[in-house]
């Protein structure tokens, strides 16, 4: 019997030092442009965000990286060719599937009331091509020309199709759960078709 309660007070032990172990794993990667993948710790500093891999500080540059996770909050950021700007951005992803939703924002500075003044724009893809504007909260450009770029996206599923032109509003969240659902039915019609 004593030699039972050993071998479980054991057994706990290994499985408490195992645990803390697993705890120690960074949850946060960084993807180079050539693919390679770089576990660490993400840290904000005052003005940029540092990846740190033990003692090693790597700056985060869109030039060199094309995509970085941050485990605390399950953000996943991808370098972009956004439409109107010269280089690659950083879009943070909202849904990831057959159609990727994405949120880029810029600050503009302040005006002379100490207000910050932003821009804040969505866009999708599908099966990775070029990414189309589907919501802003600017006041330039077209809502339609938006509304247009969705359901070309959508329009390999009629009904999703559909559903859009019946939604009384083109909110985010509405364009949202729209991509959320027309992903799932991608998923549903290719797991039918691999069964017949």
């Amino acid at each position: 019997m004593k030699n039972f309660r050993s071998l479980i007070i054991l057994f706990l032990l290994q499985l408490l030092v195992i645990s803390l172990h697993a705890q120690e794993q960074p949850l946060d990667y960084l993807v180079t442009v050539q693919g390679d993948t770089t576990w660490g710790k993400f840290r904000k500093n005052l003005f940029q965000l540092v990846f740190l891999v033990g003692e090693e500080k790597i700056k985060i540059k869109v030039a060199e990286h094309k995509s970085y996770y941050v485990g605390r909050d399950s953000s996943l950021y991808r370098a972009l060719p956004v439409p109107g700007r010269e280089n690659k951005q950083w879009c943070f992803t909202l849904e990831d599937g057959r159609i990727r939703l994405y949120e880029f924002y810029v600050s503009q500075g302040t005006n002379n009331t100490g207000a910050t003044l932003s821009t804040t724009s969505w866009y999708a893809t599908k099966d990775d091509s070029l990414l189309l504007d589907v919501k802003t909260n600017s006041f330039w450009g077209s809502r339609k020309a938006r509304k247009e770029a969705l359901l070309q996206l959508l329009s390999d599923d009629p009904d999703m199709q559909k559903e859009f032109e019946q939604a009384e509003n083109f909110s985010i969240k509405t364009i949202r759960a729209l991509i959320k659902k027309y992903n799932q039915r991608a998923i549903n019609r290719s797991k039918a078709a691999a069964k017949s």
